[in-house]
């Protein structure tokens, strides 16, 4: 795993909290539980905080697809070498044939 693969992660857990904060505050709203704050700071918060949450929830998503990606263009420039050494090996095999014919004939 990656840096930005554990960053997303920690950063989806950080919105999953914020929004059980959030749920946590529309419980006590609707069931009128007793706070020190207003309810109409209450009904503030509850929106803020799912705002935020789920801007956090979709950050960590677009953070682990961009660690996907990369990963993907690693696995592909791995590949990509791989078949360029085979080919320049072919090409040496090639030139060591043509030699050997060239001592023999």
């Amino acid at each position: 795993m990656n840096g930005k693969r554990n960053s997303s992660v920690l950063v989806a857990v950080v919105g999953g909290y914020v929004l059980y904060l959030a749920y946590e505050l529309l419980k006590s709203l609707i069931n009128k539980e007793e706070t020190t704050m207003a309810p109409a700071v209450s009904i503030l918060f509850i929106v803020f905080f799912v705002l935020a949450g789920g801007a956090a929830i979709w950050y960590a998503w677009k953070l682990w697809m961009a660690s996907r990606k990369e990963e993907r263009d690693k696995v592909v420039e791995i590949e990509d070498d791989s078949e360029a050494e085979t080919v320049q090996k072919t090409k040496n095999e090639e030139k060591q044939e043509i030699s050997d014919q060239n001592m023999r004939g």
